[in-house]
């Protein structure tokens, strides 16, 4: 996280996902967190080739994915999010997208603390 005000911070992300079947993707994240309750965010995803893979096609589009992200905290237990996925590739011509709303809750144990704040 990066701190840009009191009320701003950043969290730039990087994530590899390799199946060792279909193609190679990383997806390229960032999002704003508000005044600590808000997250607005965008995603994008992308193939690399890091190796030769013989099952896969030639003329596969390495754009794949990108996305608008929103979450809330409702408490400090309690995240509610919502995503749209925007499809680029070949697919975006039989598929309009993908929503995902998604719920995160925190459950310490007894008598435990939580002593880092839930950014993650």
């Amino acid at each position: 996280m990066f701190r840009l005000s009191e009320n701003f911070d950043l969290k730039p992300t990087i994530m590899l996902k390799e199946d060792f079947r279909g193609p190679t993707n990383v997806d390229l994240n960032s999002y704003l967190l508000v005044n600590k309750k808000l997250w607005f965010g965008a995603s994008y995803r992308t193939s690399v080739k890091l190796w030769e893979k013989k099952n896969l096609q030639a003329d596969l589009d390495p754009s794949d994915v990108i996305s608008g992200i929103f979450q809330i905290y409702v408490s400090n237990r309690l995240r509610l999010g919502y995503s749209y996925d925007f499809t680029m590739n070949k697919l975006s011509s039989s598929q309009s997208g993908s929503y995902e709303i998604s719920l995160g809750l925190v459950f310490p144990g007894r008598n435990e603390r939580v002593l880092s704040p839930r950014f993650f």
